[in-house]
């Protein structure tokens, strides 16, 4: 019995600990992520700006748990589509699946109206596993910005 208990927690040490529900980090986050993100607002009837976001071109660093890729947020305002593309640099905590997504420099950003401006700001996110699509993942969390329960910024890498 001790033999098998010896074997086991040998395996547990040997295993990568980066393994993430039975796929490496790096595998996970070098997905195309898509969703979105929504913040008060007091300008729009419902109290909310809705963002449409997309993090993708994702390469993963496994020696220090970092990456970049591209974060385009697409914002829809009287029917017109307005779109700003960004350099991230992220890093990812493999103990606790903790993800910090920065702002690099911009790469493309429309102009918006009424005054409006594009805002960059850190985004903190969990890795979680997605409990509708065995073997994909969700990244969910808020932005520096964001200091209410409601507001949220939420990316999953199921390809719909």
């Amino acid at each position: 019995m001790k033999s098998i208990v010896g074997i086991i927690a040998l395996i547990c040490l040997v295993l990568p600990m980066e393994n993430v529900f039975g796929q490496t980090i790096e595998d996970v986050m070098e997905s195309s992520w898509d969703g979105t993100s929504r913040s008060r607002s007091e300008l729009t009837e419902s109290g909310y700006f809705y963002c449409s976001q997309y993090m993708y071109n994702v390469e993963y660093d496994a020696s220090d748990d970092t990456f970049t890729a591209i974060m385009k947020t697409v914002f829809t305002l009287d029917g017109a589509e307005y779109i700003s593309k960004s350099s991230v640099s992220g890093s990812v905590d493999p103990d606790d699946f903790s993800v910090v997504i920065k702002p690099e420099y911009d790469l493309y950003n429309d102009a918006l109206p009424n005054g409006l401006y594009w805002i960059s700001e850190t985004i903190y996110l969990q890795l979680y596993n997605d409990g509708d699509h065995d073997g994909y993942f969700l990244l969910s969390g808020q932005s520096s910005g964001m200091n209410y329960s409601d507001e949220l910024f939420e990316l999953g890498n199921y390809p719909y």
